[in-house]
């Protein structure tokens, strides 16, 4: 059954549309629908008995976009076709000529209970009482029959003691929002003191803000780069955060009033999570790295790192470390088909959830866990041990990036939202969007393709003759992070996850796995009918089939095709090399040797003529460089900023850049309301 809390029944169908669920009652078989379809369901639902125009569907399913006139049509046939709804006999949606489309089947809100359902025990079957006490009579007489009548007594008897034994229903918290900061600009990252009337958290990326729990600031310092993850000792006023520089993190602890007490050794990480006190002399870190992640057991006495072995299954990552139940340390993982789980370091599985939970904490008061729910809108839920859950908070503004719950069970969350527009280099739009778009990939055409999350998932778009037209239609968690255009620019390519995918102007054409040993870091096209792929130590060749046409190992930090030249150009330890050909690898040239900046997250690598243009990161800053592969100068740096997503380079030369903006985040409190 889905784990959603409410459901709209129509005939025989249960709609769940926080998790994109449909329920048929016949069969009791779910399936995920596409979110847009889920959209256009629930907006049908809503809308009840109302005849709703083309135009007024338009605007809900794709706000402030243009899209193509069929889109919705083909929606509608979706929708229909999942429902088994004949449009000449319609059931559920009927078509009003040259009027718009009316919901004709009546639904009706569904409460259901999220945690385990309790038979009713009062309910008993009516016996003949005169003939069972009958029956035992004329058994007590044989011995046999007493012996084998006690056992059966006292199992009888073990086995209603152990059935009653049952967990106790949670009674959900109301809870009433207050806005602990509302200043214009970015304010995330929120730690609350599980006891003290103190509260930490990040203002503008580099400023470390300590405030009460009204919002009053007590404290704030701006650093010369960005700060994150503060975290409080649980009694004393000592806060822990950590600060990137350069290629690393540095984890630092202040008191309440600014004191610096301690600093570490800087560590190479790409992102980190909030350190985890343990006593006044250990913390637990979860350090992100590119690839991978690690947990460490920090010891400020010896200024000592201990690797944690987190017991990890082929393909999970380490996610976060939280304490939860009798203040025991649990590790929340990342499986391979995206669901999660909360394990111990004895590997057992303490809870587990069928998608992906990024964001989560303990609340000690009502002794759940609190994370994201499945929806694209990052709602809250709660989960006690026993696997019951309740809805906790739906987002009205942005998404819940970070929480913290103190003492009383008072949540502490930072909301955040934003957009990402593709713009040209006036830094004006190409296109009006209100969702995230980002990964850019224009061809000579003028044409733009690009991955937007506008549905809640990875889609691929295409934006032609000032139009948007949606590629891909996919349902699950995979990640999109390479597109790219063929050479005749009559196809695209990107990644799903390990899988390559392939895409003409209307539809995916075909979709293969990479089949690499690891997981795939770069694929593009050596021509218009192979493709290529690499996971950092294997370089695959591969026909428009997916039929491998070729292996070589070679370990790279980054690897790309000129398809002008002709040429591999290879980054492998701050050297960018270059060769014709992988059969001969003695055969490679050094072209020139990149800086610690200019090298680190190598990545985004466009050619433009005889151009080569990359994206790197440094102190979390991000940085557009341009090299002249023919005259071997240094690289020259295009441009740089805070949250630069994807680049392109258009056929004049200049720049596309997808960056995130309009960033707004707050501070908000959840109160539990009083009874």
């Amino acid at each position: 059954m889905p784990s959603s809390s409410q459901g709209h029944q129509f005939d025989t169908w249960v709609f769940y549309p926080e998790t994109d669920e449909l329920l048929c009652s016949k069969t009791q078989h779910t399936q995920k629908l596409e979110p847009q379809v889920a959209r256009l369901l629930e907006l049908f639902i809503k809308q009840q008995g109302k005849t709703l125009s083309q135009g007024f569907l338009n605007d809900k399913l794709w706000p402030d976009t243009i899209v193509e006139a069929n889109s919705l049509y083909q929606l509608l046939a979706k929708l229909r076709k999942v429902l088994q709804d004949i449009p000449r006999t319609p059931k559920y949606i009927k078509t009003i000529p040259k009027k718009g489309y009316m919901f004709i089947a009546e639904a009706r809100l569904l409460s259901t209970a999220i945690g385990p359902k309790l038979k009713n025990d009062e309910s008993t079957t009516p016996t003949n009482t005169n003939s069972f006490l009958f029956n035992v009579g004329h058994l007590i007489r044989n011995p046999l029959y007493i012996g084998m009548f006690s056992i059966f007594f006292i199992a009888c008897f073990s086995a209603i003691a152990f059935f009653n034994h049952k967990p106790q229903l949670l009674t959900p918290p109301e809870y009433k929002v207050e806005d602990i900061s509302y200043e214009l600009g970015l304010e995330f990252d929120i730690a609350a003191h599980f006891e003290q009337d103190l509260i930490a958290y990040v203002s503008q990326f580099n400023q470390l803000v300590i405030a009460n729990k009204l919002g009053n600031q007590l404290y704030e310092h701006s650093f010369n780069t960005r700060v994150a993850h503060p975290s409080w000792h649980p009694n004393k006023d000592l806060v822990a955060f950590w600060q990137y520089i350069e290629d690393k993190c540095v984890l630092k602890i202040i008191s309440s009033n600014g004191k610096q007490l301690h600093e570490t050794k800087a560590v190479s990480c790409d992102r980190i999570e909030a350190p985890l006190w343990q006593s006044d002399d250990e913390l637990t870190l979860v350090v992100h790295h590119w690839d991978n992640s690690e947990g460490f057991l920090y010891r400020l006495s010896t200024r000592q790192f201990v690797k944690i072995p987190v017991p990890l299954n082929k393909g999970e990552k380490l996610i976060k470390a939280l304490k939860a139940w009798e203040n025991q340390t649990f590790y929340l993982v990342k499986q391979v088909n995206y669901h999660s789980k909360l394990i111990t370091l004895d590997g057992n599985i303490h809870l587990s959830w069928p998608y992906p939970i990024w964001l989560a904490t303990f609340d000690t008061k009502q002794q759940t866990i609190i994370t994201n729910d499945e929806s694209k809108y990052h709602n809250l839920i709660a989960t006690h041990w026993d696997q019951q859950q309740y809805s906790v908070m739906r987002s009205t503004q942005g998404i819940f990036s970070t929480l913290s719950i103190d003492k009383h069970g008072d949540i502490f969350a930072a909301a955040e939202s934003w957009q990402v527009n593709i713009k040209d280099n006036d830094d004006l739009p190409i296109f009006s969007s209100s969702s995230i778009d980002y990964l850019p990939v224009s061809n000579l055409l003028g044409e733009t393709a690009f991955m937007s999350r506008r549905t809640g998932v990875c889609e691929v778009y295409l934006h032609a003759n000032d139009k948007i037209r949606q590629l891909s239609f996919h349902q699950g968690h995979e990640y999109v992070g390479i597109l790219n255009w063929s050479p005749d620019n009559s196809l695209l390519l990107s990644n799903r996850d390990n899988h390559i995918v392939l895409y003409d102007r209307n539809r995916t054409t075909k979709q293969f796995s990479s089949n690499l040993p690891l997981t795939l870091k770069n694929a593009g096209w050596i021509n218009n009918k192979q493709v290529w792929g690499s996971d950092g130590e294997n370089i695959y060749t591969y026909d428009l089939t997916g039929r491998i046409t070729s292996k070589t190992q070679l370990k790279n930090d980054f690897i790309g095709f000129h398809h002008q030249t002709q040429q591999w150009l290879i980054l492998k330890e701050q050297q960018l090399l270059t060769t014709t050909t992988l059969d001969n690898l003695n055969n490679i040239n050094v072209l020139t040797t990149l800086s610690k900046q200019q090298a680190n997250h190598f990545r985004d690598v466009r050619f433009q003529n005889q151009s080569m243009y990359w994206l790197s990161q440094w102190s979390k800053q991000d940085y557009i460089w341009q090299f002249d592969m023919q005259k071997s100068n240094a690289p020259e740096l295009k441009k740089s900023g805070s949250l630069i997503w994807h680049y392109d380079i258009k056929p004049d030369g200049s720049l596309l850049i997808a960056k995130m903006e309009s960033i707004e985040g707050d501070i908000k409190k959840l109160a539990i309301k009083e009874q």
